[in-house]
């Protein structure tokens, strides 16, 4: 009963992939969002896109590395996955065939993992850099170290000069971006204060609570996107070793 019971799973889990595959390779037609892993940011940022893009061409999200352990151990996820009608793969992202794609193809490196982010966007940067399938590709890999930084950068301006020397720059484009999610959502929140509306006397008084990563990230982007004429910016920082002073 359990030899019957292990090859009726492993039989169930090798029809559901190889669905998913033909899934996968039929949709040539539709804008694709590729996320390179299976967690709670690579599916918060499927919700964000297809919120966004709801339109009449709604895109395709598909979710690569996802194995049979994950259906066990993200039972939560996997089902989030469902509700957007995405299709989840066993393939890694770098195995995955996008050249019969006709429409916008972005893949999104966001694993936990983020010397992984870093490595396969070397690879598909150098995968890609061999072709010339008239796609629009764009690859945004997750990283917020500073050697990450730089060898990320150093790749995409290296693409951005390949291609300006080639003959082929005007029908390909291939773009590499690098995310840093803390900037992204301390971005996101600045702008949603109002900074300059609740100034008084053109005073920006601003108290910040903790000075770890997201605090320093904070400090760093006020202190730039308060740069106006005429207002003056104070900055009281409060960390758990007691007041740091204040900061004009």
């Amino acid at each position: 009963l359990i030899i019957f019971y292990s090859s009726y799973v492993k039989m169930f889990y090798f029809f559901k992939n190889f669905s998913s595959e033909l899934k996968f390779n039929m949709c040539v037609n539709r804008p694709i969002y590729i996320m390179s892993d299976l967690n709670e940011r690579s599916v918060t940022l499927a919700k964000s896109i297809l919120q966004e893009k709801s339109g009449l061409m709604k895109p395709m999200i598909v979710f690569a590395n996802v194995s049979q352990q994950d259906d066990q151990d993200n039972y939560g996820l996997v089902l989030e996955t469902k509700e957007l009608n995405a299709i989840c793969l066993k393939k890694n992202v770098l195995n995955l065939s996008i050249s019969n794609k006709k429409k916008d193809v972005e893949i999104f490196l966001i694993s936990d993992n983020e010397s992984e982010n870093v490595s396969q966007a070397c690879a598909l940067t150098d995968e890609l850099n061999k072709q010339s399938t008239g796609q629009n590709i764009k690859i945004f890999a997750f990283a917020q170290n500073e050697s990450s930084f730089y060898m990320l950068d150093s790749l995409r301006y290296d693409n951005l000069l390949n291609k300006t020397l080639s003959s082929e720059k005007d029908d390909y484009s291939f773009k590499l971006r690098r995310v840093d999610s803390m900037r992204q959502l301390v971005w996101y929140e600045v702008q949603k204060m109002d900074i300059f509306k609740r100034a008084e006397n053109k005073i920006i008084s601003i108290l910040l609570v903790g000075i770890g990563s997201y605090g320093m990230e904070f400090f760093k982007m006020l202190v730039w996107y308060c740069q106006a004429y005429e207002y003056r910016l104070e900055i009281n920082i409060v960390d758990k070793m007691g007041t740091l002073g204040d900061t004009s």
